[in-house]
């Protein structure tokens, strides 16, 4: 484990304008001066950003591990708490497991490696190679309003990675500071994504072991973006939360986009009937791996006077699509698209006055409408 320390900018402040004023002289003892210059230091450091403080982390130390800069020598525990965390999880072929740990606690950087088995060059730089990809993902979740960018480790290198997890603790930058956690898998079969914080949790799990109906990119794309304005809509019926709504939506993006090309429509194809789709019946089809997904929006009481009335939202989609038949001749499609909504919200009573529920007991002038809808 590696630890650094990380450092402020030094900002040049225009001269003051101001009338002077008599002021105070006081001489400080070393220790008072050192004191000082500790205490402006740390305060500077705490002003760094999240997302300044883990710039080009993760591609600097799997660059790093790629050229046997960082190896599993000497470990050392992490501290009990930290602020952020980010680990890379990676299974080789043969079993060949490497974890990578890049996190912070205060102004204190950590770097983690653990290795259960030696490592060739080529393995060693197949794992290099997703540091663009971690990076990516570390920077969306660093963000003042988290975004996840998972679209990157999606993209495995089967020849030397058999499965990536990524498990990420980031704490916001909110009064008071909450916690975002993201758990990511991908291996030749399945890719899921579970992000839960605050404002709620997103699960998007999608089945990648059967792609006989996979499509193009174009026909991906054009699904995917049926799909989006189908959640926008659930999202306004349901007065769904706007930012967990687009985090889920780009999870939803990057774990279902699967075709490689836009003129192979067999791309990534894998057999488990004795016949092979056409065209036409793929063009049927929404040409994307079957999925299930949820959204589920933390729950508020924002009635003090009702606190029974409860404002929620949860959304849900899947997709399933089954192949049978002994022969194209007589073969049987059949795919299903699934959704469901459950929104509780607060409403104005009528259009012309403006909903407040922030009042005491005893001052509220109108009755706001609540409303729980449901549909499946």
């Amino acid at each position: 484990m590696q630890r650094y320390t990380d450092f402020a900018a030094v900002r040049t402040l225009p001269p003051s304008t101001e009338k002077a004023v008599p002021s105070t002289i006081i001489s400080l003892s070393s220790k008072g001066l050192e004191a000082a210059a500790q205490a402006e230091s740390d305060a500077a450091l705490r002003q760094i950003s999240t997302s300044s403080r883990f710039r080009n982390a993760g591609i600097n130390t799997l660059e790093k591990f790629g050229t046997g800069a960082l190896d599993s020598t000497s470990q050392v525990a992490l501290p009990g708490h930290l602020d952020n965390e980010f680990t890379l999880s990676i299974t080789l072929g043969g079993g060949k497991a490497v974890s990578l740990t890049i996190a912070n606690a205060g102004e204190d950087m950590f770097i983690q490696v653990g290795s259960a088995a030696e490592l060739s060059p080529d393995e060693r730089s197949a794992i290099a190679n997703l540091g663009q990809a971690f990076q990516s993902a570390i920077d969306g979740l660093t963000q003042n309003v988290p975004q996840v960018r998972l679209a990157e480790l999606t993209r495995l290198d089967t020849a030397f990675i058999q499965s990536i997890d990524l498990h990420a603790k980031t704490t916001l930058e909110t009064v008071p500071p909450a916690t975002q956690s993201l758990d990511f898998h991908i291996d030749s079969r399945q890719r899921r994504v579970s992000v839960e914080g605050p404002s709620g949790k997103i699960d998007v799990g999608v089945d990648t072991s059967r792609l006989q109906g996979l499509g193009t990119n174009q026909q991906q794309a054009k699904a995917i973006d049926n799909y989006l304005k189908t959640f926008d809509q659930a999202a306004t019926r349901g007065h769904g939360d706007r930012q967990l709504m687009t985090m889920f939506k780009d999870a939803f993006v990057d774990m279902s986009l699967v075709a490689r090309t836009d003129d192979s429509i067999d791309s990534g194809t894998r057999v488990i009937v004795p016949w092979k789709p056409s065209r036409e019946d793929k063009a049927v089809l929404t040409g994307l791996p079957d999925f299930s997904t949820s959204v589920t929006q933390a729950a508020r009481w924002s009635n003090p006077l009702r606190q029974d009335e409860v404002d929620g939202f949860k959304y849900e989609a899947s997709q399933d699509t089954h192949l049978a038949g002994e022969s194209f001749a007589n073969r049987s499609i059949t795919q299903s698209q699934r959704s469901s909504l459950s929104a509780q919200f607060h409403s104005e009573p009528d259009n012309s006055r403006k909903l407040k529920l922030n009042i005491a007991p005893g001052e509220l002038m109108t009755v706001p409408r609540f409303h729980v809808q449901q549909e499946i």
